[in-house]
């Protein structure tokens, strides 16, 4: 266990100084998603610079084909914001003329969930924090599985002893169900950082979308069923009782 963290922190702080290398529009940093972006091209010698087409971050083609504003040797096109929705890697082609010879070539740029990539020391602290919560997850959980839920009864049904871990084993399911959501916006944000793990990006966000969804009616449900816990072992013996009292009054008089 204490090998594999230890080597997952290596690999990330390795991948951080690789991808720092990496000269792209918008530095390494890149862009927010839904953000209009200026393709910018210098060129000093070239009468037109065109972006023919822009690989998205979904894989798509976007084809442009159109001229870049000219201002000096400055050359600029918007590329709209709804075309920059997805969290990822951009590949922006284009054909110039300098000095009379068409010429092809292409550039990146990366949009991230906030516009900003993880140094190492906050990878560290992200690493950190998704071992606690994952930690969590496991004492929560196995607690939860494997506290009695069920109270002691004879045979015939007669309630001999009440289980209060019932209670606990219900808790646990929801604060560990908790952490997990934790776990996974944590591994999100460390896997849309890093471009390497962009093939878990989309797999790892889904699956904390669907399980935030659900967690709304699993709490519904583990508080519904500790209500009526609660109103079985308290307020159900309290009215027999009553009634047996009233019962036995009724009959003495």
């Amino acid at each position: 266990m204490k090998k594999g963290v230890i080597s997952l922190l290596l690999f990330l702080f390795f991948i951080s100084l690789v991808s720092s290398e990496v000269q792209t529009l918008g530095g390494i940093d890149g862009f927010p998603p839904g953000t209009e972006i200026n393709l910018t091209q210098i060129c000093t010698n070239c009468t037109f610079v065109n972006v023919t087409y822009v690989v998205l971050a979904s894989g798509q083609l976007q084809n442009i084909n159109q001229e870049m504003t000219k201002d000096g040797t400055f050359y600029n096109h918007p590329l709209e914001a709804n075309l920059t929705t997805s969290i990822g890697e951009y590949v922006v082609n284009w054909l110039a003329d300098p000095d009379g010879a068409i010429t092809a070539g292409n550039y990146n740029f990366h949009v991230r969930r906030n516009g900003t990539l993880l140094t190492t020391a906050e990878s560290f602290l992200y690493i950190f924090l998704a071992v606690f919560n994952l930690l969590a997850v496991v004492f929560f959980l196995f607690h939860g599985i494997n506290l009695p839920y069920t109270d002691e009864r004879t045979k015939d049904g007669t309630l001999t002893r009440l289980i209060p871990s019932k209670y606990l084993k219900m808790l646990s399911i929801w604060i560990g169900y908790g952490a997990l959501l934790w776990l996974l916006t944590i591994i999100s944000a460390i896997t849309n950082s890093f471009i390497s793990l962009a093939s878990m990006r989309t797999l790892i966000t889904n699956l904390n979308v669907y399980m935030s969804v659900a967690g709304y009616p699993l709490t519904v449900i583990i508080l519904s069923i500790l209500l009526i816990e609660v109103y079985i072992d308290m307020f159900v013996p309290l009215f027999k009782k009553f009634f047996m009292n009233v019962t036995k009054k009724r009959r003495r008089n």
